[in-house]
């Protein structure tokens, strides 16, 4: 189903109840198995969607069409095994959590072409497993703090151009599929084991 119908948003799981408005960044979102009836649905973001924390937890094979819409994500993000990002309009994930050591766990699914992932909040995000964007994908640091914890990142860019403050921590990751490298001095960059 599309993101901005209400009707499917309960208020638990599989719960009856329905939310009266979308979800903001003050919610969190937890798609799991009374989300969808069968393998193979999809749910297709058509309008801008913000949320605090979202996690696919324990569910069917499912799609995630980002449809050129954004997803603003003030908090943790936490994918599945069995999600698949789809579409050809590309995807825009806003990671602006403004909490230290925020996860992110893509759990190294692929995203559809054309993504662009930017982290522009003043906290700090742990990666939790490999960051795999997709065809012409692109990696936005624009505020805060990334660290990698050693997992690979597969990207065609990465941008860090600003002036807030901004911290990258590669430690031991590779970097691969990269056209791309646009940072500026005031990056604070920790690359002493990474592989580009």
């Amino acid at each position: 189903g599309s993101w901005s119908e209400l009707t499917r948003w309960a208020t638990s799981s599989g719960g009856k109840e329905k939310h009266t408005t979308l979800p903001t960044a003050a919610d969190n979102v937890v798609f799991d198995l009374n989300s969808f009836l069968f393998t193979g649905q999809k749910i297709t973001l058509d309008v801008e969607a913000h949320v605090n924390n979202i996690s696919w937890e324990n569910i069917r094979a499912t799609n995630f069409d980002g449809n050129g819409q954004a997803l603003n994500v003030h908090g943790a993000l936490k994918a599945n095994l069995d999600l698949t990002f789809v579409g050809t309009k590309g995807f825009k994930l806003n990671l602006k959590s403004a909490q230290e050591n925020t996860s992110f766990n893509t759990e190294g699914r692929i995203f559809a072409p054309n993504p662009v992932i930017s982290f522009e909040g003043p906290g700090s995000w742990e990666l939790q497993s490999q960051l795999r964007t997709g065809a012409n994908g692109s990696i936005y640091l624009n505020e805060g703090t990334v660290s990698t914890n050693g997992f690979p990142i597969v990207a065609n860019a990465f941008h860090s151009v600003s002036e807030k403050a901004r911290s990258l921590d590669l430690g031991a990751s590779s970097i691969t599929n990269l056209s791309t490298w646009d940072i500026s001095s005031s990056l604070q960059l920790t690359a002493d084991a990474a592989e580009f």
